[in-house]
């Protein structure tokens, strides 16, 4: 019962501490003067959010205590922001948001923790307890109201003690120990002030008349009842006058007086508020029917209640057959997916092999039929024309002989070249710089290299040296024929594990998406062979504003 009645306004308990410290019923209207980031502001706006509490617009106190932690927490009023968090709290308790009311009552906890604010901590430990109290968790609501009442008797809170007895004595008669709940309420009003703190002894007396008539004390329950009464005029709290005719209304309707139980609960129907509260209202018209409808109704209410959970089960069983369905095709799918996928990538990764061994295949081929050429035909087709040369006879035959001899050396010596450029006997780097000659050699273009002695350092397998050549070769033939470069600049620099060939011209640049649309197999070599050395090429260019290619290979090929 005591838990019941609770539930619509033992928030307002929660915050008193903190309404009085704040000076909610100071009218001020001085905020908005002081700046929108000023203590001054951020308290004033939280001020109006309390008054917004009391008024029970919980939507408008939340975006208040809101807007004042914000200031708070952005200029560091700490006390600010945990008074905040405390009032959050409460706010949410009022709306029954039980998760959040224990986040933020718990971030007050901390906050005046770390402030040593006593009075401060106490109010955050009666909000957190509070919750506890609603969701029905007693042993954590016994401790933090316990922790509560430790600080206040530091400060000798005596009004906060008031309250924080009266907690107990409540929560000790939800757990069965009416005694000792009665005590605890019976020491709480000790701390009440002057008899004149009317509000404060007519709560008192009906919560008190309720812990005794629940505990079978009937005489001791009216007794204070009919103090409740004396003090009535006094009251103007009408939610206060509300409570005392609900307690006599429980009063008389457990006494067995219908008439007066009727009495009561029509005069506490005239104080309550413009929301009207449907389970009192259910419970009106069920005294007035209660011995006719009594077995009826609990036939009514078992029976719906078996058939509500067997529909329940029966849906749930249903639900989660589906899911389960869903959840094994989901399965298989994946797998399935999963199982392609490998497939698809095992192919790749065969292609990718085969296409790397062929290239490199190809590529030790070149050297070696080049090597063949240059060191064995080469050499015996230079023999052949040191031995005609020997020869003294004045025949014409054997100076066409001799001219066949040379150009047969050339055509070998061309066909060695094509395989493998001669200059790559002696490195890249001078391969390189031999094929910047060459473009010079020719007059149209202008073609210079800007190698660091780093690089020429490096030593590449000459599968390795081949391509890089060849990508150069290729790159450097289209900017000259193509692009009309009159310029180009070639430098290389290393990147951590990687060597970087930047190649660069004044030509007249690719337009977007030359390089898919070509037709020629040019550039379809370069990416080949690119790709095949595990490299990258970015190529950046506009029209008529020239073109730069980068190439990123790895270091040694590896």
């Amino acid at each position: 019962m005591i838990r019941t009645q609770m539930k619509k306004r033992n928030n307002l308990l929660v915050l008193f501490c903190c309404i009085l410290s704040q000076g909610l019923f100071a009218q001020k209207d001085r905020a908005i003067k002081t700046g929108i980031d000023s203590a001054v502001y951020a308290q004033e706006v939280s001020h109006a959010g309390n008054r917004y509490f009391e008024t029970g617009n919980f939507e408008m106190a939340a975006k208040s205590f809101f807007a004042s932690l914000a200031v708070a927490e952005r200029r560091g009023y700490a006390s600010i922001a945990a008074t905040n968090y405390n009032n959050l709290s409460a706010t949410y308790h009022e709306t029954e948001n039980y998760p959040q009311a224990i986040v933020y009552a718990e971030k007050a906890i901390t906050s005046f923790q770390n402030l040593g604010d006593k009075k401060g901590l106490a109010d955050a430990y009666n909000s957190l307890a509070n919750v506890y109290y609603m969701q029905e968790r007693d042993s954590l609501c016994l401790h933090f109201f316990t922790e509560s009442i430790k600080n206040r008797l530091l400060i000798n809170d005596s009004i906060g003690l008031f309250k924080g007895y009266k907690n107990l004595g409540a929560i000790y008669f939800e757990i069965g120990d009416a005694e000792k709940g009665i005590q605890y309420m019976l020491q709480g009003i000790r701390y009440i002030g002057a008899k004149s703190d009317t509000k404060n002894w007519f709560t008192s007396y009906i919560t008190l008349s309720g812990a005794y008539l629940n505990s079978g004390q009937s005489d001791k329950a009216k007794a204070y009842l009919d103090s409740c009464a004396a003090l009535l005029p006094l009251v103007e709290d009408n939610s206060k006058i509300e409570d005392y005719y609900y307690a006599r209304y429980q009063y008389y309707a457990k006494t067995g007086n219908l008439k007066e139980a009727l009495t009561s609960y029509e005069r506490y129907g005239n104080y309550r508020d413009s929301v009207i509260n449907v389970t009192r209202n259910n419970q009106l018209s069920e005294l007035n029917v209660k011995y006719e409808t009594e077995k009826k109704q609990k036939l009514i209410q078992q029976q719906g209640f078996a058939i509500a959970k067997r529909n329940t089960w029966l849906l749930m069983a249903c639900l989660a057959f589906v899911l389960l369905v869903i959840a094994v095709y989901l399965f298989y799918r994946n797998i399935r997916y999963k199982q392609a996928q490998k497939r698809q990538q095992d192919i790749f990764l065969q292609q990718e092999i085969a296409s790397r061994a062929l290239f490199e295949g190809e590529q030790q081929e070149r050297i070696r039929i080049a090597r063949d050429l240059h060191d064995g035909v080469g050499q015996m087709l230079s023999l052949v024309k040191m031995n005609l040369s020997t020869i003294s006879l004045d025949v014409p035959q054997l100076q066409k002989t001799q001219d066949m001899v040379d150009k047969t050396i050339e055509e070998v010596r061309n066909v060695s070249h094509n395989l493998i450029p001669e200059a790559l006997h002696f490195g890249i780097v001078p391969a390189l710089e031999s094929l910047s000659d060459e473009i010079n050699a020719l007059g149209e273009t202008k073609m210079d290299t800007d190698i660091p002695e780093e690089i020429r350092n490096i030593v590449f397998s000459k599968q390795n040296e081949l391509s890089i050549y060849r990508i150069v070769q290729e790159v450097v033939h289209n900017m000259t024929k193509h692009a009309q470069a009159s310029q180009i600049h070639l430098s290389a620099r290393k990147a951590e594990q990687s060597l970087m060939i930047t190649i660069k011209d004044n030509g007249r640049g690719l337009e977007e998406g030359a390089i898919e649309k070509a037709k020629g197999i040019g550039w379809k070599n370069i990416n080949a062979r690119v790709h095949l050395m595990d490299g990258k090429m970015l190529v950046q260019s506009g029209h008529l504003s020239g073109t730069q290619i980068e190439l990123t290979l790895p270091q040694n090929g590896k």
